[in-house]
Formats: structure tokens, sequence, C-alpha cells
């Protein structure tokens, strides 16, 4: 990684999947605003998700499975508008989903629903409630949510979801 922090020209695509990395989460400084697309996969990093990765405007796709790390979930990934497609299955990551991470006056400036088509948080240690805020993810086309702590009843708001394309809870 810090050879990529000398790197003169940003980066769009950092994919480091399937290489064995220990450690912690890297470092993500300005140099990499401009990321696309996240990818380290299959790797061994281990400790809580950095609360910044939603703020990285451009950023669409994540995927940070079949590592091992724990903590909650930031609710910045849930609240980006450009986020499409999230994957922390196969980690070790607690706590509820923050689905409800939304306030009131960021509802009402939304005009029309996260842009997020697939959600894989399958095979982690999630707990609480399925809450109603996974009906304002309304251009979801995956939600796996299998094999975690979830309990209480299967909310409504899901049905708002007319694209859905293959649902595991």
């Amino acid at each position: 990684m810090s050879t990529m922090m000398k790197w003169e020209s940003p980066l769009e695509v950092l994919d480091l999947s399937s290489n064995r990395l220990t450690g912690s989460f890297p470092n993500l400084t300005s140099q990499f605003q401009g990321l696309t697309t996240l990818k380290i996969s299959n790797n061994s990093l281990e400790g809580n998700l950095p609360h910044e990765l939603g703020a990285f405007s451009r950023l669409s796709v994540i995927d940070l499975s079949m590592n091992k790390f724990e903590g909650p979930i930031p609710p910045s990934l849930f609240t980006a508008v450009s986020i499409v497609s999230l994957n922390l299955s196969r980690n070790q990551i607690t706590g509820e989903i923050p689905f409800q991470g939304f306030g009131a006056g960021e509802l009402l400036a939304m005009t029309t629903y996260l842009p997020m088509e697939s959600l894989d948080l399958s095979d982690n240690l999630l707990t609480g409630a399925l809450t109603s805020g996974v009906g304002d993810l309304g251009s979801l086309k995956l939600l796996n949510l299998a094999n975690n702590g979830l309990s209480g009843k299967i909310p409504s708001e899901l049905g708002k979801h007319k694209g859905l394309e293959f649902l595991d809870l």
C-alpha cells in the first residue's frame, strides 16, 4: 500500500483480492477519493471497517468479503448515494444493520431511492431485527442476509422491491 501512496495519477479501481493480505484496513487517503471500485476480498484483514468509506463520492462497488473484519457496519455505507454493490459477507461483523441511519431531513431531501442494487451481508454475526429502512433501498436486485443472528418479523417494506431477483434471509 505504501507504494500506491506515491502514485501520481488517481486510481479508479483497486482490486487486492486473494493476496493473503493481513493486518487492518488500509488507510485510504485523499489520493483514493476517485475510486469507483474497491475489492479487497479473500484476504485476512481484520479490525473495524472505516467510517470514511461512505464519504468517497464516486465509490460504487465495495467488496470486502471473506476477511476477518469485526465490529459494526458504518452507517455511512447506507447513506452514500453512489454505492450500488456492497459485499461484506463472510466476516465477523456484529451489531445491527444500520438501515435506520437516515435522518428525517435526509429522507425529505431524497428524490429517489438509494441506488444500491446488491447487498450481501451473509455469514456474519449480525443481530437485531430487519427494520423498515430496508424499503429505502428500492433498487435492490440482490439481498442476502443469510447465516446471521437476525430476529423478528420480516418488514412489509421489503415488498417495495419490485426488481428483487434474489432474496436469502
